[in-house]
């Protein structure tokens, strides 16, 4: 998923067994890359978190009980309106 693992991966066709073995084969014989992407994979981890994670799920929900449409979101520009009162 490009969204979650932005520079952080190395990616392949999924659908291709080919493709999927061979970047196997490419990240764990290339020691250079291997390195490279779990220290981006570390730095990616600052742009996620669990109450962050909890407080866009809670708007989904809200925004659905309420019929409402829900703001598209990407990792990088979260926008969660504040709620002011606790709906359950």
């Amino acid at each position: 998923m490009p969204e979650v693992a932005g520079d952080a991966a190395y990616f392949v066709d999924p659908t291709s067994p080919e493709g999927i073995a061979k970047g196997i084969e490419t990240v764990y014989y290339d020691n250079k890359l291997k390195e490279r992407l779990i220290e981006k994979g570390i730095d990616r981890t600052s742009l996620f978190s669990w109450k962050q994670s909890a407080e866009l799920l809670q708007q989904t929900y809200i925004s659905i009980l309420e019929n409402k449409k829900i703001t598209t979101i990407t990792p990088f520009n979260i926008s969660i309106p504040k709620v002011e009162k606790n709906p359950l």
